[in-house]
């Protein structure tokens, strides 16, 4: 047998062999909550029980997609620190939203979503601007999530493009649409695991590798 041909088999293996196991994961985290849909203010809320550890996870999830992770990278390398104000913007903006609005938002038991807030204090005009407003950014966010899953799916599967987005975007809209809130939550948890080991494993190896290669010993 060819070296090179066994060595491609076996780095095909691998990254699918991990994939298997994440899928497995997410459907551990999913499938106990299938039997359980929630209603009413659990669906769209959680009954508002989340705690701050699970919300900073589900936000840290959010935020660290794959316009953080793949797209934000190499803009990043290109234009130095001025791509920071592309997370660093919506983190002044949770922080006010925590520390300011937050508070009162929670408050009030009639309000479930973000415009509805906003008619409430502003009237009805600042529900629309705000509605279209979110519908709007997150048009981009979400094709970002959905081309690199399907980008990494075609990297390990040999799916197209195409496939892969249907098949991505199908089974996040399955969970949400059937679990609500409390299915976002309970993936998001899995998946801020998931994202920090997928960045960190990288950086402690390039810098195990770097410390090596400066050793006077390092080739």
């Amino acid at each position: 047998r060819a070296p090179g041909r066994c060595s491609h088999g076996t780095e095909q293996t691998v990254p699918t062999i991990w994939t298997i196991l994440a899928a497995g994961l997410v459907l551990a985290v999913v499938l106990p909550g299938v039997s359980r849909r929630p209603t009413g203010r659990g669906f769209f809320l959680s009954r508002r029980t989340a705690g701050p550890v699970t919300l900073a996870a589900s936000l840290s999830a959010t935020c660290l997609g794959a316009s953080a992770t793949i797209g934000m990278v190499g803009r990043a390398y290109r234009l130095g620190w001025p791509a920071f104000w592309w997370l660093g913007a919506g983190a002044l903006g949770l922080v006010l939203l925590g520390l300011v609005w937050g508070p009162r938002m929670r408050a009030d038991a009639g309000v479930r979503t973000l415009p509805q807030w906003a008619a409430t204090v502003y009237g009805s005009p600042a529900r629309v601007l705000s509605a279209l407003l979110i519908a709007i950014m997150w048009i981009a966010v979400i094709a970002a999530q959905w081309v690199a899953t399907a980008t990494v799916m075609k990297a390990l599967f040999g799916l197209s493009l195409g496939t892969g987005i249907v098949a991505s975007a199908g089974v996040v809209s399955a969970y949400t649409a059937w679990g609500g809130q409390p299915s976002v939550l309970r993936t998001d948890r899995l998946q801020v695991l998931l994202i920090s080991a997928a960045i960190l494993t990288p950086m402690l190896f390039l810098g195990g590798l770097k410390a090596k290669i400066a050793s006077p010993g390092g080739d």
